[in-house]
């Protein structure tokens, strides 16, 4: 997540914090990300600080909402992401 996890702005909180900033999204649909669910645990609560609307649906609704129509972005993050453009996860 964000600054709970990274000591300041972390990069994929912080585009939608200044989206929400800009009035570009009205609200935001945060996986639980399973199985330590961080997007339960910080995610959606860091969000919630900052007064951004949050979602929390299950990983499994997330093809469902894109079908729908119901989601203009997607933002993912990950735990490390290398210089040359590798990534790591839990």
């Amino acid at each position: 997540a964000g600054a709970l996890a990274t000591g300041g702005f972390g990069t994929a909180l912080g585009v939608i914090r200044q989206a929400w900033a800009e009035g570009r999204i009205t609200r935001v649909y945060a996986d639980e990300t399973r199985p330590w669910l961080p997007g339960t645990r910080i995610t959606a609560w860091e969000l919630a600080q900052d007064g951004i609307p949050v979602t929390l649906p299950a990983d499994g609704a997330a093809a469902s909402l894109m079908a729908k129509g119901g989601i203009g972005w997607v933002i993912v993050g990950a735990d490390r992401i290398a210089a040359n453009g590798d990534i790591a996860n839990k």
